[in-house]
C-alpha cells in the first residue's frame, strides 16, 4: 500500500469521512508524500501534458499578447510578471523569449512566481535562472504596483468539495473507507448557503463543485489591478458554470480512479467561471473565450505558417498535430477556455474582444 493512502485511511479512522477538499490537498500537497511533492508531473513521462509543453507557439502567443498589452496600457513602469504555478517553467520560458522583441517591456518587469511544489520549483530554477524570477509563498507578498499576471491550467488542480442535490437542500460527497478501499460516501441533507442560489437551476442528484479556495487567488491579484492597473488572464479547462461531477485523476497520461492510488496521480476538476468572477467589483471581466478561438485571434494559424516553412516529414506533422490539438474543437480548442481580469479605466484585451 502506498504510505500516503495508508496515511489517509488513518485520519478517516480517526475523524470519520473527509471532504473531498482534504482528501486532495493531501493527495497533491502532502509535503513528504503529495503528488507535486513526489514526482514530476508534467510532460510525456508524467501524468499530464499541458499546452506549453505541446508547443513553445503557445507560450509565445502569451507573451506577446502580454507586452501588447503593457503598451496598450501605456507601458507601466515597473510591473510585475506573476505566474501562478508555472509547472516546469516551460510557458515563462518561452513567454519571455517571444517578448524580448518589445523595446523596454521585459526591463520594465519584475518576475515573480508562485509555486507550492518543491520538486517544480527546483526546475524552475534551472530553466528560469537567467531571468532572475522571485519565489513568492502568498500573493501578500507582491509588490505594491501593476501585475500582469498568468495563471494557465492551475485552478483546476486547486481542492474542490462537491455537493449532491438532495430533495429540499444538498448532500456534501465525502471519502471514507470499507477495508482498505477509499470510496464514496454521502452526508446527510443540509443547508449550505453558498449554493442557495443553485437551488433554482439544479435537480435532484445533480452534482455541483465548489472550490473554496479559489477568490483568494482571484482576490489577491485584483486588489492590485484595482488599485495599480494590470491584468489577470486565466486560461483552464470548465465552463461558465459548474453541473456534474468532474474530479478525475490522471496516472501516465492516462486516466484512472481518483481515489485508488493518492499520491500517485494528479487530481483535478473543471474550473466554474463564473464561480471565480462572481460579485466581484471594480474590474472589468472579458467574455469567456475557447482557447481555439483565442489562439487563433491571437495569429497562431499565421505563425504556424512561418514555422512550417523549415518544417518538413515528421517534425512537419509533428507541429501540425500540436497546433491541431490546441485548437481543435475536438481537443483542447474548446474544452480549455480563456477569460481575463482587468482595470476598468483599461482597454479591452486583444484576442478577446
Amino acid at each position: 500500500m502506498h504510505p500516503l493512502k495508508n496515511k489517509i485511511l488513518k485520519e478517516i479512522d480517526s475523524r470519520g469521512p473527509i471532504r473531498i477538499d482534504r482528501y486532495m490537498e493531501m493527495a497533491l500537497f502532502d509535503k513528504e508524500l503529495g503528488y507535486y511533492n513526489r514526482a514530476n508531473p508534467i510532460g510525456s513521462k508524467g501524468a499530464f501534458i499541458t499546452a506549453p509543453e505541446i508547443t513553445q507557439v503557445f507560450g509565445e502567443l502569451i507573451g506577446l499578447f502580454m507586452a501588447q498589452y503593457w503598451i496598450d496600457c501605456g507601458q507601466f513602469k515597473p510591473v510585475t510578471l506573476l505566474e501562478l504555478g508555472p509547472g516546469k517553467g516551460t510557458l515563462m520560458s518561452d513567454l519571455l523569449r517571444s517578448s524580448r522583441i518589445v523595446p523596454g517591456y521585459l526591463d520594465s518587469c519584475n518576475l515573480c512566481l508562485l509555486e507550492k511544489s518543491h520538486s517544480l520549483k527546483e526546475q524552475q530554477m534551472k530553466n528560469l535562472q537567467d531571468a532572475n524570477p522571485a519565489w513568492l509563498d502568498s500573493l501578500d507578498e507582491l509588490p505594491d504596483q501593476p501585475v500582469f499576471a498568468l495563471a494557465n491550467e492551475f485552478f483546476d488542480a486547486l481542492p474542490i468539495r462537491q455537493f449532491l442535490r438532495g430533495k429540499q437542500y444538498w448532500q456534501e460527497r465525502l471519502v471514507g473507507k470499507s477495508g482498505d478501499s477509499l470510496q464514496f460516501e454521502l452526508s446527510p441533507e443540509f443547508e449550505f448557503k453558498p449554493l442557495e442560489a443553485r437551488l433554482k437551476d439544479t435537480s435532484e442528484g445533480n452534482i455541483v463543485e465548489v472550490r473554496p479556495g479559489a477568490r483568494d487567488f482571484i482576490q489577491g491579484i485584483l486588489d492590485k489591478i484595482k488599485k495599480h492597473g494590470g491584468i489577470f488572464l486565466i486560461i483552464d479547462y470548465g465552463a461558465s458554470q459548474s453541473l456534474g461531477d468532474t474530479f478525475q485523476a490522471l496516472e501516465a497520461n492516462q486516466y484512472a480512479d481518483p481515489l485508488a492510488n493518492p499520491g500517485s496521480a494528479d487530481l483535478t476538476s473543471h474550473v466554474d467561471f463564473g464561480a471565480l468572477v462572481k460579485d466581484i467589483e471594480g474590474v472589468s471581466v472579458s467574455p469567456l473565450l475557447g482557447q481555439g478561438k483565442f489562439l487563433q485571434n491571437l495569429g497562431i494559424l499565421q505563425r504556424s505558417q512561418i514555422l512550417t516553412k523549415n518544417l518538413t516529414g515528421e517534425e512537419l506533422e509533428t507541429h501540425r498535430k500540436a497546433i491541431d490539438r490546441l485548437i481543435s474543437p475536438h481537443q483542447m480548442g474548446d474544452l480549455f477556455k480563456v477569460m481575463a481580469i482587468y482595470a476598468n479605466r483599461q482597454p479591452v484585451p486583444q484576442g478577446l474582444h
